[in-house]
């Protein structure tokens, strides 16, 4: 268990681009916290001195930012539909509101 362990933090510590010769406390969380076993195993562990682990929340991100899947032509012939009705809306609520 423990060379699985140090096996994996130092391909963590490879990737690292600021010490990619020594494995430190960050690398060992950071090996046990992505791999499933491990952190099933260590869930109630905490390793001093290694921070957290790197996570943004999708609510956090700007909206084209956010990975979609990818959408067939008949979905983009029905956004264009509702982008032009859409737009018409605008046009009519905008020509009724003008100060003349």
């Amino acid at each position: 268990m423990c060379a699985e362990i140090l096996e994996l933090s130092g391909n963590t510590a490879k990737e690292d681009k600021d010490s990619p010769d020594e494995i430190k406390p960050r690398h060992i969380m950071l090996a046990i916290r992505n791999d499933e076993e491990f952190n099933r195993l260590c869930r109630t562990v905490i390793i001093p001195d290694c921070g957290a682990l790197p996570h943004i929340s999708c609510v956090l991100l700007p909206p084209h930012q956010i990975e979609r899947e990818p959408r067939s032509d008949d979905e983009d012939r029905d956004d264009e539909n509702r982008d032009d009705e859409n737009r018409d809306d605008e046009n009519r609520y905008s020509a009724s509101t003008q100060i003349y």
